[in-house]
C-alpha cells in the first residue's frame, strides 16, 4: 500500500481583492490554518473521496466528469482535481482521499484552494510525478477555474508558497517580510458566499459603468502600493488606515454586507487601528490590525455581536509532504 498525506496553508487578502481579477497589485498572507489531504493508491479504477468536516463520502468515475447534486457540491474541487490529474499525467490507478481542514469553508479564507493545493501535491508524491510548486499551482490554478469561475491566481499561489506577498497578474510577484509585531484578527460571518457569484457582480458592474470602476481599481492599487511600503517600515497605524480606506472602496463595488460593517465598526470601536473585508466578500470574514494591548478587547466585543473571531499567525510553510509511506 502506498499513500501520502500533504498539507497546505490557507490565505488572507490583506488589502486588493476584487481588482486584482482585472490586473492591480494585492497583498496577501498566508496562514497557519492548514487543509490536509491523505491519499492511498488503490486497484479499483474509482475515485474514492471522503470529506470529514462535511460528513461526506461518495465513490466517483475515474476519468468521466459527473454531475453532481446540491448535497455533494463541497466534493466539487476535489473530484475535479483527481480528474485532471489522472488525465494529464494518464494515471493508470484508482484513489482513496480523506480531507480535513481546519480551514473555515465559503469564508474567504482559501479553503477550496488549500484543499487542491494539498491533493495535487498528495497525488504528485504518491505517483512520484516530482512536480514543481509552480506547476502544483497551476494545475490547482485549473480547478479554481472551475470551481471560482473567474479566479485571480492568488489563492492557489500563496496556498502553494506560503510566506506573505505582492501579487499581480501583470508583474513579478514581491516577497514581504512581515514586521514582528504584526497583530492581526479574523472575524468569521459564518454567513457563506459564494466568489465566484461575488466576482461576477463587481464584473457587471464594470460593464456597466467601466470608467468609475476602473478609478476604484487604481485607487485599490495604490492602496496596495502604499500597503507594501506601510508593512516595510513596520507602520501598522499607517496600513489600518488603508484597511479603511480600501473597505470604503469595496463596499462602492457592492460586496460588503451590513454585518461585515457591523463587525468592522465594533473592531475599531475598541481599539483597531483599521478593519475591511478579507477575500470576495457578501459573508465570510473580516480582518482587523489593532495593537496586541487590545486584541482581547476585539475579540470579546465581537463575540458579543455574533461573530467568531479567529487569532491568527502567519505561516512561512506553504504546502508540504506530512507523511509518506
Amino acid at each position: 500500500m502506498i499513500s501520502c498525506t500533504a498539507s497546505a496553508p490557507g490565505k488572507c487578502i490583506l488589502v486588493g481583492e476584487h481588482a486584482v481579477v482585472y490586473g492591480t497589485k494585492a497583498i496577501v498572507t498566508a496562514l497557519n490554518l492548514r487543509a490536509f489531504s491523505s491519499i492511498e493508491i488503490i486497484s479499483d479504477k474509482i475515485i474514492d473521496i471522503e470529506a470529514i468536516d462535511f460528513q461526506l463520502q461518495k465513490k466517483f468515475p475515474f476519468i468521466k466528469e459527473t454531475m453532481l447534486d446540491k448535497k455533494f457540491l463541497p466534493l466539487k474541487p476535489i473530484v475535479n482535481c483527481c480528474q485532471i490529474m489522472i488525465n494529464k499525467f494518464k494515471l493508470n490507478k484508482g484513489m482513496k482521499l480523506k480531507i480535513r481542514s481546519a480551514i473555515p469553508s465559503s469564508a474567504g479564507l482559501g479553503s477550496s484552494a488549500a484543499v487542491s493545493v494539498a491533493t495535487v501535491k498528495a497525488i504528485e508524491s504518491v505517483f512520484e510525478l516530482n512536480l514543481t510548486n509552480d506547476e502544483i499551482s497551476q494545475i490547482a490554478f485549473e480547478v479554481e477555474k472551475i470551481v471560482h469561475t473567474r479566479p485571480s491566481g492568488i489563492d492557489n499561489f500563496i496556498c502553494t508558497h506560503g510566506g506573505c506577498i505582492q501579487y499581480s497578474k501583470k508583474e513579478q510577484i514581491k516577497k514581504i517580510e512581515l514586521p514582528k509585531n504584526f497583530s492581526l484578527i479574523i472575524c468569521n460571518s459564518e454567513i457563506p458566499r459564494n466568489t465566484g457569484v461575488l466576482v461576477e457582480k463587481v464584473a457587471k458592474l464594470h460593464n456597466k459603468f467601466p470608467n468609475i470602476t476602473e478609478k476604484i481599481f487604481d485607487a485599490i492599487n495604490l492602496l496596495s502600493i502604499k500597503a507594501l511600503e506601510s508593512l516595510k517600515k513596520g507602520d501598522l497605524v499607517e496600513l489600518g488606515e488603508i484597511f479603511n480606506l480600501n473597505q470604503g472602496l469595496l463596499e462602492a463595488l457592492g460586496v460588503s454586507t451590513a454585518i461585515l460593517s457591523k463587525f468592522i465598526n465594533i473592531a475599531k470601536e475598541n481599539g483597531a487601528y483599521g478593519a475591511k473585508l478579507t477575500g470576495a466578500g457578501g459573508g465570510g470574514c473580516i480582518i482587523a490590525i489593532s495593537p496586541s494591548s487590545k486584541q482581547k478587547n476585539i475579540v470579546e466585543a465581537l463575540k458579543k455581536i455574533g461573530g467568531v473571531p479567529i487569532l491568527t499567525e502567519f505561516s512561512q510553510d506553504g504546502v508540504k509532504v506530512e507523511d509518506l509511506k
